[in-house]
């Protein structure tokens, strides 16, 4: 797996994070609100929840907890990002990201993707993209409902190439 990255701006909201979570290669591929310094902001405290769900499923992978699906992580994220950000019907604060969420299995044939208001392409040398659509949803917004995220797999081919935005 390989990632390109073009920033607009060297400091701001939009970033991506490539970990490990239990067993799973997971890439986040995050727009946070704000630009520059307030969405650099935004990111260490996405970046932070991450790390959190991280070292949540290490636990959990220990007490013999299945992985977790690309939903699930969008559905802690949000989860923490409004907790971290005190996020309440009184607070009032407007701030979130869009994000997607992509699990390579452990033997790369199969991909399992979900989406915040971000889409995949999926592109192979001999056929056309094909676009699947995230759900119009956003993070960590207090009037945010995340239920209704869902889970995409598709099977992966040689020389496919995955386009998130």
């Amino acid at each position: 797996m390989a990632v390109i990255w073009q920033p607009k701006d060297v400091v701001g909201g939009d970033f991506y994070w490539f970990g490990q979570i239990g067993n799973q290669h997971v890439l986040v591929a995050m727009d946070c609100t704000g630009h520059g310094v307030t969405g650099a902001f935004m990111t260490f405290i996405a970046h932070s929840a991450l790390e959190q769900i991280c070292s949540s499923q290490k636990s959990s992978a220990n007490m013999g907890k299945p992985d977790l699906t690309a939903a699930e992580i969008l559905h802690m994220l949000h989860d923490g990002v409004y907790r971290l950000l005190h996020q309440s019907q009184l607070n009032r604060n407007q701030n979130g990201l869009d994000a997607s969420v992509v699990i390579l299995s452990e033997d790369a044939q199969k991909l399992n993707f979900a989406g915040a208001h971000m889409d995949i392409y999926s592109v192979t040398p001999d056929a056309p993209a094909i676009r699947y659509k995230g759900n119009k949803i956003s993070l960590g917004y207090e009037s945010a409902d995340v239920s209704e995220l869902d889970n995409i797999y598709f099977d992966v081919s040689r020389g496919q190439i995955f386009r998130c935005f």
